[in-house]
């Protein structure tokens, strides 16, 4: 969560965020259902999105402020 929190504080870009997540999203699976593999997969969807055109940085980043939220409601529970 640190790297979420440091990307929508502006000490991070994008691109360092998406090179720091992108290898763990690859090794999860659709079958992985802990929060933290579901969130990883959930950033991968956003991404594409943006990339693709469908969502705005903007979007973006509230998607993964959404994901942060998530997360941390997980391990508070």
């Amino acid at each position: 969560m640190a790297r979420i929190t440091e990307l929508l504080e502006g000490e991070m870009s994008l691109d360092d965020f998406y090179r720091w997540y992108s290898p763990y999203a690859l090794q999860v699976t659709e079958q992985d259902e802990t929060p933290a593999e579901q969130a990883l997969l959930d950033l991968e969807l956003h991404f594409a999105e943006y990339t693709s055109g469908h969502r705005t940085e903007a979007e973006l980043r509230d998607a993964i402020a959404e994901v942060g939220q998530e997360l941390r409601q997980n391990a508070a529970a």
